[in-house]
């Protein structure tokens, strides 16, 4: 317990939120107060503030993750002070600068030394148009000071140096399966779900041409869109706010490609707020119906009978 205490550092008086300036021990129903904390990697800082999260994705611990090298995805920089919360300069000694490693087994050491006993590491590998490996992205579960099982996605690619960064490569970043959606047939309908596991949830029912745009609802402008130029494409967005703010970003990045691709939304029906197909899936295979049902009613959805 005490190296997640030191890894995961709540805000006090002496070291307050950057993005807010708040921390714990402030008065209550103020709007002033912090419970958030500087995440283990100490290049985001987990604020609990929404009118400061600038259109950030809400974390499953009630945070919003800003980042403190750069500027932040909400719009402001948070490293230095004079910046929203006026705090950055507390954090500056904190900063690490990227991360390299001989193998990505001895990253995926270090995080799990970093974040603690009881941290799970996913991770799902990003190509370019020739099929070789351009960056892959890690889902990091580990536990949080509350008790909660918090996330963080990070990326991480193989430099021309031979180690691996701890970062996402220079330049634009690829579809997620960009060979499949490349060698898709000129009428194909592509599937745009939000995130890699709806993705590959979808291709394994049978929509073979399914992919998704990396870092989330908040950065799709960090992704080459150019491959969907002329294309159709479906985008099943997650249910709520944060899969509407999805559909808004791309459709307008995708209308403006040259031709522009045609766009149609497919919100999947009976879904609370925060769900996506990975619930619908399993809502259906909870009643009893079969895989082959599922996919029929899902391309039916893509694909509306005239």
């Amino acid at each position: 317990m005490q190296r997640q205490h030191t890894l995961l550092r709540r805000f006090t008086s002496s070291h307050p939120c950057p993005v807010c300036g708040g921390h714990d021990h402030l008065a209550r129903g103020k709007g002033i107060r912090c419970f958030g904390y500087l995440d283990g990697t100490a290049a985001y800082a987990r604020c609990t503030r929404e009118e400061r999260a600038g259109g950030l994705p809400r974390n499953a611990d009630g945070t919003y993750s800003h980042r403190l090298i750069a500027t932040c995805r909400c719009g402001q920089a948070h490293g230095s002070a004079g910046e929203p919360g006026g705090n950055g300069a507390a954090y500056s000694s904190t900063r690490t600068r990227e991360k390299r490693f001989r193998s990505f087994f001895s990253l995926l050491a270090f995080l799990r030394k970093r974040y603690g006993e009881g941290t799970r590491i996913r991770h799902w590998i990003y190509c370019d148009a020739s099929g070789r490996e351009a960056f892959r992205v890690l889902r990091i579960d580990y536990p949080a000071p509350d008790g909660r099982v918090a996330k963080s996605y990070r990326p991480c690619h193989l430099a021309t140096d031979g180690k691996w960064h701890f970062s996402r490569p220079d330049g634009m970043l690829p579809l997620y399966r960009l060979p499949s959606i490349i060698d898709a047939p000129a009428d194909a309908i592509i599937t745009l779900l939000e995130g890699e596991k709806c993705a590959d949830l979808a291709a394994s029912l049978g929509l073979s041409h399914a992919t998704t745009s990396a870092h989330g609802a908040a950065a799709p402008r960090l992704t080459d869109w150019s491959p969907l130029a002329g294309r159709s494409v479906a985008i099943l967005p997650d249910a709520g706010a944060s899969g509407a703010d999805y559909v808004a970003r791309v459709a307008a990045i995708l209308d403006a490609l040259d031709p522009p691709a045609s766009v149609r939304v497919v919100c999947l029906p009976g879904l609370d707020d925060g769900d996506d197909i990975e619930q619908w899936i399993d809502n259906h295979r909870a009643s009893g119906i079969g895989d082959d049902v599922i996919l029929a009613e899902l391309q039916s959805l893509i694909v509306p009978s005239a």
